[in-house]
């Protein structure tokens, strides 16, 4: 039960295949999904849910490879999913109120980080339902489908041969993943690509990359939904 390495040229290939599945459902299948009269926002959850379970099956199917039980503890050990200590929740509550200033910051010049495929009309009372199918399903596929790959399988072999360097070039890869997004987004969302992958990595713990991520991608979510950005 040994991990590969992954260094820059492998990660690179990893979260680029990531970005062009990502960009195929952007151009490709979301848009088809809108002419057949899916409802702008089921047309993301479809085309970028299936880019997201796509990510979560690579995880297990990557841990799986290495030889590693079908069990949960092991499971949790190997994604550095641990308990939470105090000195972790306090980079969690520091990285949220970091990352949180400065996207705002960068909104704040104007810059749309909606891209065009994900824009929608506000819900309103009779469609206020899609947000029970995006708490229910699209939400956790996302944040677990990314950060159970790129942090809890990836970051761990990137490290191997990359040493100190390997949140660095897993934060590269993260915005190249984005990159399908639009320059806007991934201008507006750097925070979040580059403090969140050092803070897992620094604190070894995947939990606090889930927590950060949900946080900021849940109420981002919900001002785009009912136009409050």
């Amino acid at each position: 039960m040994s991990r590969t390495k992954l260094g820059l040229i492998g990660s690179l290939v990893v979260f680029g295949a990531g970005a062009l599945a990502l960009r195929v459902a952007l151009v490709q299948v979301i848009p088809r999904l809108h002419s057949m009269g899916v409802e702008p926002p089921l047309g993301w959850f479809l085309g970028g849910g299936g880019v997201f379970a796509a990510l979560l099956f690579l995880a297990l199917w990557m841990y799986r490879h290495e030889g590693h039980p079908w069990k949960w503890r092991a499971f949790c050990e190997r994604c550095r999913l641990r308990r939470l200590t105090v000195a972790d929740w306090g980079w969690t509550v520091t990285a949220l109120a970091l990352i949180a200033a400065l996207t705002g910051a960068m909104m704040a010049t104007g810059l749309d980080p909606t891209p065009p495929a994900l824009a929608f009309e506000p819900l309103d009372a009779s469609r206020a339902w899609i947000m029970l199918v995006w708490v229910a399903v699209f939400w956790p596929l996302n944040i677990a489908g990314e950060e159970l790959l790129w942090r809890g399988i990836l970051l761990p072999r990137q490290e191997l041969a990359l040493g100190r360097w390997a949140w660095l070039v897993n934060t590269v890869g993260w915005a190249l993943f984005h990159v399908p997004f639009g320059v806007p987004t991934v201008a507006v969302i750097w925070p979040l690509l580059l403090i969140l992958p050092y803070i897992v990595w620094r604190q070894r713990n995947t939990w606090i990359g889930i927590i950060v991520h949900a946080a900021l991608n849940g109420p981002g979510f919900v001002a785009v939904a009912f136009g409050l950005v």
